[in-house]
C-alpha cells in the first residue's frame, strides 16, 4: 500500500463524515485492522505506511495498537453489512492507489469470503466495481480527448 493512499483515504473520510460518524468505535477499529491487513499482505509494513496508518487511526480516534485480530474485525463488520461494505470500499481504493494490484493483494481479495465464512465476497465486489468505474472513467476521458483533438 502506498502512503499516498492514506491522504486520499482521509479526503474520502472527510467527505463521507456522515457515514463514518455512524460507525461505532469497534467498527472503526475494524476498518483500521482491515486496512492494516491489506498493507502488510506483501509481508512488510514500510515506515511510511506505518506512519500513515497511525495518522489515519488518529483521525478516526483509534490508536494503531487498538487493532483487532482480522477474524474479529471482519466479524464485527459483518454484523453490520453497511459498515462491512464501507470498509470494503475503502480497502478496494487502497489496493489500487499505487497502481499495483499485486498477486498477494489479489489472493487476499479472492479468498476474503471463504476465509471468514461470509455468504458473499463484498471485498471482491468492491474491487471489481472500483476497477470497472476506473476503466469507465478512463475510457470516458479518452473519448473526450479524442473528440477534443478532432
Amino acid at each position: 500500500m502506498h502512503p499516498a493512499f492514506i491522504a486520499r483515504l482521509l479526503d474520502r473520510f472527510q467527505s463521507q463524515d456522515a457515514r463514518l460518524k455512524k460507525l461505532g468505535h469497534d467498527e472503526k477499529r475494524s476498518v483500521l485492522t482491515l486496512l492494516y491487513s491489506i498493507a502488510v499482505v506483501d509481508g512488510e509494513l514500510a515506515a511510511g505506511e506505518a506512519e500513515a496508518l497511525k495518522d489515519l487511526g488518529l483521525k478516526l480516534g483509534i490508536k494503531l495498537g487498538e487493532r483487532l485480530g482480522l477474524p474479529e474485525a471482519v466479524a464485527i463488520l459483518a454484523a453490520h453489512p453497511p459498515a462491512l461494505k464501507l470498509a470494503c470500499m475503502v480497502v478496494a481504493d487502497a489496493v489500487f492507489v499505487d497502481g499495483d494490484y499485486d498477486d498477494a493483494e489479489q489472493k487476499f481479495v479472492a479468498t476474503f469470503a471463504e476465509r471468514f465464512k461470509l455468504p458473499e465476497n463484498p471485498l471482491r465486489d468492491a474491487v471489481e466495481a472500483l476497477r470497472k468505474h476506473k476503466l469507465e472513467a478512463a475510457l470516458s476521458e479518452w473519448n473526450h480527448e479524442i473528440k477534443r483533438d478532432r
